[in-house]
């Protein structure tokens, strides 16, 4: 004999309604994340596109941001300290509305989040002129106060982007 036989109609009932609405709302939460991530790599462009007439390359276009780096895209970075990546707004290239650039703190980010945080930075600063996004710089503690005005703190490490034209 089991426990499942000791159980009347109505409990055995509402245990599997219970089981059930469980699964129904773990159902919607990934609903959610997978609108989330399909509006995030919406802006995502790849394709191999003709160099010369026996070579391609890889094109990686997000939004209006090239790619041009080496690191394959969803590695993560090789940092063990939380990050965060600076654009300064500079007036020669942005337009006069612009204005720097502070990314939120991250955690080992992918190289699609560097590359997603790298628009973030054209659009606030409004220097439409360098969108090549080329690597990172690290910014050293002693000078990121100077740099941009930031307290620095021992647990992050701090970056600015290397944007081409």
């Amino acid at each position: 004999m089991s426990y499942i036989d000791i159980l009347t109609d109505d409990l055995f009932e509402k245990i599997l309604d219970k089981g059930c609405d469980h699964i129904e709302n773990e159902i919607n939460k990934l609903n959610i994340k997978l609108k989330s991530l399909k509006k995030k790599l919406n802006p995502l462009f790849i394709e191999y596109v003709d160099v010369d007439a026996d070579e391609e390359a890889l094109c990686i276009v997000y939004d209006m941001v090239i790619y041009n780096m080496l690191n394959y895209l969803f590695s993560n970075i090789n940092d063990d300290n939380y990050i965060i990546i600076i654009s300064l707004y500079n007036s020669s290239f942005g337009e006069e509305n612009g204005k720097n650039y502070i990314s939120k703190k991250m955690f080992k980010p992918t190289y699609f989040d560097i590359l997603v945080e790298s628009l973030k930075a054209v659009n606030k600063t409004k220097d439409f002129t360098h969108t090549l996004l080329e690597g990172l710089n690290p910014i050293s503690n002693d000078r990121i106060y100077y740099y941009a005005g930031i307290r620095p703190k021992q647990d992050i490490n701090y970056y600015e982007f290397i944007m081409g034209s």
